[in-house]
């Protein structure tokens, strides 16, 4: 891959360096994290409903990002930029994933999120980028598949681009998921 590849490990949270960039894996709230944007699965109609996007919802500050997003529904797939409202980061990113059902589909789909999410970033001048697992929880998609096509994807596009995007942030909220993502990035750089 021509990057040297470092990797620290401490208590819930694993950094991956490739040259002068940063994957970092950890455990817990993608809330918590300092990047400059967030990404939330969402279905197509972006209801804030449930799950992560509720409470992004909640903690951005509810009905003003209910105003911002598209009226009409959007394909999977898609990302779609709205304010950060009262989050610390700037930006909340939805990514269209959530009802999905197929997991060709869906693996797909994670891989458009996941370049389409980096590519608002670069065009933002963003620094930092956090991803919470994306999937459908519905259709009950195994770890390892998420994992795999998200990391795959974010180190292929660092390895094809120049980009000022110096960090990503993986959150998973339950330790399945943690050691799933850990275990995939030692798969790719240490096997």
């Amino acid at each position: 891959m021509g990057l040297p590849v470092k990797i620290t490990e401490r208590d819930n949270s694993l950094s991956l360096f490739i040259g002068d960039r940063k994957f970092n894996v950890f455990q817990g709230d993608v809330l918590d994290l300092p990047a400059e944007a967030i990404v939330c699965p969402v279905g197509p109609e972006m209801d804030f409903k449930s799950g992560l996007a509720r409470i992004v919802c909640q903690a951005a500050g509810g009905n003003e990002l209910r105003k911002e997003r598209p009226v009409f529904p959007e394909p999977f797939g898609k990302v779609v930029v709205l304010p950060g409202g009262r989050l610390k980061a700037k930006y909340i990113f939805l990514a269209v994933i959530l009802g999905e059902l197929d997991h060709d589909r869906m693996r797909l789909y994670i891989r458009q999120a996941v370049d389409r999410a980096i590519r608002y970033a670069e065009f933002l001048r963003l620094k930092s980028l956090s991803f919470p697992v994306l999937g459908c929880p519905r259709s009950n998609p195994a770890y390892s598949l998420v994992a795999k096509e998200m990391l795959e994807d974010m180190l292929q596009y660092f390895h094809r681009r120049n980009t000022k995007l110096k960090s990503i942030f993986l959150s998973a909220f339950n330790s399945d998921a943690y050691q799933t993502l850990k275990n995939q990035v030692k798969f790719l750089f240490v096997d």
